[in-house]
Order: structure tokens, then C-alpha cells, then sequence
């Protein structure tokens, strides 16, 4: 549900809380085909959750409300297939200890509301709002407001395995990239390293990253993506089981950083690759999974930029999806809810970014010269005046279209000069950091501006002058 469909509603109820869904705003709100209203029926009583649902054809449906905050999540189900009726139908939700728990408290949360039928499945949205609930006045905690940007702000997206190294090592590299200048970098937070077991929580060797990066006054962009192997749909690929569990590591996640002055979030990396998805990505279980997530970060923390996952240059095959087909199958299933840009990334190795070509490996122009291009399908939606952040360009110099360091230096350049001329766009963040790894060849270890062993590339000196351009888009 869009914010400006909605505003939120709470009813109390003597002797407990009231939650409602969503109240439409001048007129009931549609939603994946199903209205929904504030109707007195769907408010919480001492033994279940009562949910109105108006405007669905004659038939059965499932009824599931999935409840989540950064303590944890419930799951309410309807006993059996319910009827529903063109004239409305109230179902009954029972509680259960997790859901009597999370509605207790006083933390921020999402609901979801996922209704099945033999054919379809449609699902809606929307945090929840809690009155007279008895809780303490909230601690607040000063940080910083989210960082201006300008189209083309240089950053650097670190390479997965900076976390686990040494601290002196991360200062190393953290020192080296503070000599060009930069003022953003880029970190995949793995849901998998965090909490590898059920329960086991554990946040420090992102801390030490974020602390370090701070202290060089370096802003971080922290992307919460894959699941633990006890949390995954299938063993085979990092997709989690649950779009409510994964929403409650995000909410966990943004309370903790925040208190780090983090305040900008990317959900997850590249969707669209199975390597990072599963056997077969979908379009429509990455919607539902962004969309309560960006809705918990920002319940958590209102003035959070939230944007959706770096979609990866890649062709439709062996399970995958090109970036544009992927985000039209996002928009047309329920859409990006509510996040502040788009993420994309265009890399355009072994070519530059200005370059006129109809090779595909330049994706540069997928984010607005093409018909179908993203921003083209933003606006067809009416989330024309999103901004798209690259939040990953780089060449390698090694492997398969690999290309020279100098090359690599040329390509940094160019790519950076298109930006920095671009409308709508925010920041480019650079893959990566440094090499990782001395092996002549090895394409995915080697798209660093730094060598393995610490010296520059080329393409250091043009990093360093591209942030000593930036300068704010016409």
C-alpha cells in the first residue's frame, strides 16, 4: 500500500489494544483486488484477531495475517477455507503465545495480510499503529539524518569478504580508501552470519566495519540479504522461507545501527541471479519479501532511506532474469511499496558506460535510454521521481572479458562523467574494494581498484578524481 492511499488508523478496546490494518483515505483503498476497511470487526479481542474482508467474488479462501517486529513474528492462520462473500465476511484469527506476546509490546509492527484461494494468492502490507497501549516513553537516539547525495556521489562496494578479516587488515583497506576521498561505502549484511543459528544473534564483525569506516568519517550502506541454511525455502539457494522472518532481521537490524548512525538500507543483492536467489528467481516472492521489510525498517526508524535490491546485468536464462523483466514482474505482483529509490546494477565490461552500442553487456542504458528501460517503467507506475542508485559498476581485469587495468581506469572515468550528467540518479557505488586474490585470471576476484597486496590500480588515481568532481546534477 502506498502512503498516500493510506493513513493509519487505532480504535481502543477497553482493556487491551486495538490494531487495524489500513483506513482508506477518501475512498476504500484496493489492494491486489481486495478491499479492506476499518471496520469495527477487525479489531483485536482477547482471543483472536477479527478481519473484515469486502469486495472478493463468492468462493473459499485461506486467511493468514502474519504479525512482525524486531522482537520475533506470529503467524495467525483461519482454520480451513473460509467463505467469502461479495457482501463482506469476518474471519477469526485465534492467538496464539507469539502473536499475545508481540501485541503486548510496544515495538513497531508489520502486518501482513495474505489471502489464498485455489488460484491466486494476494497479499497487502502496512504498519501497524497501537492505541493505549501501556508503554514506556521510547528512548531517543541521536543520529545523523540520512546523507545528501548528488547524481554520481562515489562510493565503494566492498567485497563480501571484508568482515572476516583482521581488524588491522579492515583498517588497511578502510585507510586506502579515505586517501581518495570517499565518504560511502557499501556492505553486505548476510543474515547468514548474523544469527547462524536460531536465536544466536551477533552483529560485532559488521560493528567493527561500521565503527571503523565511521571513524574515517565514511557513511555505510548496509544491505540485509541472505538467509541462514535453518531459514532458506530450499537448501539449494539463500531465499528465506519467510518474508516475516527475514522482515524481522531487517527491523532488528535497523534498530541496532541506527544507534552507529546508520540510516540507509538496500533489500538484499541481486534477485534476479539465482546465485544469490535460488534455482529460480521470482519477481513476486522478492516483492513480498521487500515490501514488509522496507515497511518494519521504517517503522523503526521513520527517517531511514530504504531502497530495493541491486538488480544484476544478466540475460533470462538457467533460472534468471534480466534487471528489466525482473523489476516489471515486481511492479506488475504488488509493486516496490515504500521505499525512497531503486537500485541497479549496470555494469558495462568490457565496454564504457557513453559509448552507443546494442550490446547488451552494456546496461547502462537500461537505466533510462531504453523503451523499457527502468525508469520508464517507474513512470508507467506513477514512481516516475524515484531515484535509481548504481549501487555496483566495475570492470575486472582478469578472467572473461576481463579488461587491462588501464582500461579498467577508463572505463571508472567515463562511467563516472555519464553519472555525474544524469537526472534522477544518486549515487555509483564502485565493485570493489581491493582484489581478492593474486591468481592472474580470476574474473570475480579482481574487479578491486587496490591489487591484492594493497597497491593501486590505475584506476585508484581516477576514483580520487571523480570524487573531486562531484558536483550536484544540472
Amino acid at each position: 500500500m502506498g502512503r498516500a492511499l493510506i493513513r493509519r488508523s487505532t480504535v481502543a478496546v477497553a482493556g487491551t489494544v486495538a490494531l487495524a490494518l489500513a483506513a482508506p483515505a477518501a475512498a476504500p483503498a484496493t489492494v491486489a483486488g481486495v478491499l479492506v476497511e476499518p471496520a469495527p470487526e477487525r479489531l483485536l479481542a482477547r482471543d483472536a484477531v477479527r478481519v473484515a474482508l469486502v469486495g472478493l467474488s463468492t468462493g473459499r479462501v485461506r486467511v493468514a495475517l502474519q504479525l512482525t517486529g524486531a522482537a520475533g513474528g506470529a503467524t495467525l492462520r483461519s482454520r480451513g477455507r473460509i467463505v467469502a462473500r461479495p457482501t463482506g465476511s469476518v474471519v477469526r484469527l485465534p492467538l496464539d503465545g507469539a502473536a499475545r506476546a508481540l501485541l503486548a509490546g510496544c515495538d513497531p509492527l508489520v502486518a501482513t495480510l495474505r489471502l489464498r484461494t485455489t488460484r491466486t494468492v494476494r497479499e497487502t502490507a502496512t504498519t501497524l499503529q497501537r492505541a493505549g497501549a501501556p508503554c514506556a516513553t521510547p528512548t531517543v537516539v541521536r543520529s545523523a539524518p540520512p546523507a545528501a547525495v548528488t547524481a554520481g556521489t562515489p562510493g565503494v562496494a566492498t567485497s563480501g569478504g571484508l568482515v572476516d578479516l583482521p581488524a588491522e587488515v579492515v583498517d588497511r583497506d578502510l585507510a586506502l580508501l579515505s586517501a581518495t576521498g570517499v565518504r560511502w561505502l557499501r556492505i553486505a549484511l548476510d543474515w547468514e552470519r548474523v544469527e547462524p543459528t536460531p536465536g544466536a544473534v551477533d552483529f560485532s564483525r559488521f560493528d567493527r566495519v561500521v565503527d571503523l569506516a565511521a571513524a574515517r568519517g565514511i557513511r555505510t550502506l548496509l544491505v540485509p540479504t541472505y538467509a541462514p541454511a535453518w531459514a532458506r525455502r530450499v537448501p539449494s539457494g539463500p531465499e528465506p522461507r519467510s518474508a516475516a522472518e527475514f522482515a524481522t532481521f531487517v527491523g532488528r537490524a535497523v534498530a541496532h545501527f541506527r544507534t552507529r548512525g546508520v540510516r540507509d538500507w538496500e533489500i538484499w543483492n541481486e534477485p534476479n541471479l539465482p546465485r544469490f536467489w535460488g534455482p529460480r528467481v521470482s519477481p513476486r516472492r522478492y516483492g513480498s519479501l521487500l515490501r514488509p521489510s522496507a515497511a518494519i525498517a521504517r517503522a523503526v526508524d521513520p527517517g531511514a532511506r530504504i531502497l530495493s535490491g541491486g538488480l544484476a546485468r544478466t540475460v533470462d536464462s538457467s533460472g534468471g532474469l534480466t534487471a528489466l523483466r525482473f523489476l516489471r514482474g515486481v511492479l506488475r505482483s504488488g509493486g516496490l511499496g515504500d521505499v525512497d529509490a531503486v537500485a541497479v546494477h549496470p555494469y558495462t565490461y568490457p565496454l564504457r558506460a557513453s559509448v552507443p552500442t546494442t550490446d547488451r553487456r552494456n546496461a547502462w542504458p537500461d537505466l533510462g535510454l531504453r523503451p523499457d528501460s527502468v525508469r520508464a517503467q517507474l513512470r508507467a507506475t506513477g514512481r516516475g521521481r524515484l531515484p535509481i542508485w548504481v549501487t555496483e559498476f566495475g570492470a575486472p581485469t582478469g578472467g572473461v572479458d576481463g579488461v587491462t587495468e588501464q582500461e579498467q581506469a577508463a572505463i571508472l572515468a567515463d562511467g563516472y562523467a555519464l553519472a555525474r550528467r544524469s537526472r534522477r540518479l544518486g549515487p555509483v557505488f564502485w565493485y570493489a574494494n581491493r582484489d581478492l586474490s593474486p591468481i592472474p585470471g580470476d574474473r570475480e576476484r579482481s574487479f578491486g581498484l587496490f591489487r591484492f597486496d594493497f597497491t593501486a590500480k590505475p584506476a585508484v588515481a581516477a576514483f580520487a578524481a571523480a570524487v573531486r568532481r562531484e558536483t550536484p546534477a544540472p
